[in-house]
């Protein structure tokens, strides 16, 4: 009886992680290029889909005109590429199966969508018309580490007063792995519902003038230009503190070692006068 408690609560906890409203940022308009740029991402927030192969970061954030997606980490899974797809519910009605409103994009060789139903690929194209991705996984790239979706509100006959239910994913043809974890594609119902928030990100997230090079780090990161004592620490995209500096003076440049660390997005603090300020850098060994 015990054990059954414990597995109840542990589903009721999952599943009430999927009804409860999450926001999405807002950003600046992104540039779809396949780059990731710290001054276009640092508004994001970060979800992570979880897959036997490797976890893919999903960045998302809005500019009132688009939701803007990243997805980046290991895109393939023992040699076979893993794509990404966006479920979209724009009337979060939370139905039970694909309905008219609901959304369908993936991004491999070409760009496909349909609306009202999954996988439907008859209106696949290399470069689609109402959305864009890049890059697509083509002979000649075959090794993607990031792709950058953007999709306008007016595609999907939503704007930015509106909640929707989402679901990002890696699709092999053979398995599909989702964020959220326990979300099904032909089930709207187990998406997540996200509402567009419209107030600007907290001052944390604004860009102080201060520099962080290189971005991508391999061996080191720099921040250079605090005109004030500082310290700086370094988080992964769940929160956990991986690095912390010894405090630093007005004007120094403090280097931080990230050779050891797993390839990926991580957050960088940088705390002056008790305010935290953050940018995105991104992790990749050469």
């Amino acid at each position: 009886m015990k054990l059954k408690a414990i597995l109840t609560f542990t589903a009721l906890c999952c599943f009430s992680h999927l009804f409860a409203q999450i926001k999405i940022p807002i950003g600046p308009v992104i540039t779809v290029d396949g780059s990731l740029t710290s001054a276009e991402w640092t508004a994001s927030d970060t979800v992570v889909i979880m897959a036997p192969g490797g976890n893919v970061e999903v960045l998302y954030q809005h500019d009132f005109n688009a939701l803007n997606l990243a997805f980046t980490g290991v895109m393939e899974s023992g040699g076979t590429p893993r794509f990404p797809e966006v479920l979209i519910d724009t009337q979060n009605d939370r139905a039970t199966g694909f309905q008219a409103d609901d959304w369908w994009f993936h991004v491999s060789g070409t760009d496909c969508e349909y609306q009202g139903q999954y996988g439907n690929y008859d209106s696949c194209e290399t470069v689609r018309p109402n959305w864009t991705a890049v890059p697509n996984f083509t002979a000649s790239l075959p090794n993607v580490d990031t792709v950058e979706i953007r999709i306008p509100l007016s595609t999907l006959s939503i704007n930015s007063n509106d909640t929707i239910g989402a679901s990002f994913l890696m699709n092999n043809f053979m398995s599909w792995n989702h964020w959220p974890t326990m979300a099904a594609r032909q089930n709207p119902s187990t998406w997540q519902p996200m509402y567009f928030s419209n107030s600007l990100r907290a001052r944390g997230y604004e860009s102080p003038f201060y520099e962080v090079y290189p971005n991508p780090a391999d061996d080191f990161v720099c921040v250079e230009g605090v005109k004030a004592a500082h310290t700086i620490s370094l988080y992964s995209v769940l929160g956990k503190k991986v690095l912390e500096s010894e405090p630093g003076l007005p004007g120094q440049t403090t280097r931080l070692a990230v050779h050891h660390l797993p390839e990926g997005i991580y957050i960088l603090q940088v705390d002056i006068r008790g305010q935290p300020h953050k940018r995105l850098v991104r992790v990749r060994h050469l």
